[in-house]
């Protein structure tokens, strides 16, 4: 696999509201080098983004409802037209495939105004501190989170691509329907693409993301002494893609572990032609999930 070369960009928001993040977010990816608004518009409070790395034809699209909360929506077959307002969902020419709308950014408020976003070929994610820059409360992220295992013959990976919408609290919960990645909220914020064999109804493509059996970290060897980083969950789940039936779909792509915690903000360096990753929690703890890093850049937590 190729050194994935992150882009890592602080941001700097007029004030902890979701008004003023969406406008620093409309600006920076006004001139991102990974991902690019779509030329139907879009302003401030409602934008739609491409990726910009061949092969990547899909769609996010991303709604400020109020000054807390955000929509968010993917679009596999890149039909979205007009990416609505505060009030108006997007528009498409075919909504078959996408994912519809899920809360997906969350702040509390008490968040510092600086903030962070990570930026790879296919996919992105939003990293919110609290105000004392000490963890990271809030995150968001966005694209092929996960890679699927097999591509299944008659089906291919034409629905199971990896796509999905990961928000809320950066804490992986191990176990069932309670464990997905980046949401400890009630509120149903995260999705993962997959195909529904009984359905044809298009919402059933997408499902709630779970985690499913995990390796312990005694598990978690290093080799020679030296640090390995693996994905963060071996098995993630569909959650109740066939009644209540669960499928194991892949594993995670950017979403990592190891086998001892460290401080939120410690950056794990391979150096020079190899992967960096940072540590991250929603509490000023020590934790095992990684994201990818870019060593050149000193996080603020």
């Amino acid at each position: 696999m190729p050194v994935l070369n992150p882009v890592v960009t602080k941001l700097t928001a007029a004030s902890v509201d979701m008004t003023d993040i969406f406008a620093q977010l409309f600006s920076h990816f006004g001139t991102s080098t990974k991902f690019s608004i779509v030329a139907n518009g879009g302003a401030a409070d409602a934008f739609t983004l491409t990726p910009a790395a061949a092969g990547e034809t899909w769609q996010v699209n991303l709604r400020r409802t109020t000054t807390q909360l955000a929509q968010v929506a993917i679009d596999p077959l890149a039909n979205i037209t007009a990416p609505g307002d505060t009030v108006t969902p997007p528009t498409l020419t075919s909504d078959t495939e996408w994912s519809t709308e899920t809360q997906a950014l969350n702040i509390a408020g008490t968040e510092s105004v600086d903030f962070y976003v990570i930026e790879v070929d296919d996919c992105f994610i939003i990293l919110f501190m609290d105000a004392a820059k000490t963890h990271t409360p809030r995150a968001a992220s966005m694209g092929r989170f996960f890679v699927p295992y097999y591509s299944d013959g008659a089906d291919g990976n034409d629905f199971c691509d990896g796509l999905g919408i990961l928000g809320y609290i950066p804490e992986m919960t191990i176990g069932g329907t309670a464990g997905y990645w980046l949401s400890t909220s009630a509120g149903n914020v995260s999705l993962a693409r997959g195909f529904q064999t009984f359905s044809a109804t298009a919402g059933d493509q997408w499902f709630r993301p779970g985690v499913g059996t995990s390796i312990t970290t005694s598990d978690r060897g290093d080799i020679n002494g030296n640090k390995k980083v693996f994905p963060a969950s071996p098995q993630i789940e569909l959650i109740d893609t066939s009644l209540t039936i669960d499928y194991m779909c892949g594993y995670t792509k950017y979403m990592a572990s190891q086998n001892t915690s460290e401080p939120p903000g410690t950056v794990l360096d391979g150096g020079p032609g190899n992967d960096a990753w940072i540590h991250i929690n929603d509490t000023n703890a020590n934790y095992n999930l990684l994201l990818p890093w870019d060593r050149l850049v000193t996080p603020d937590f």
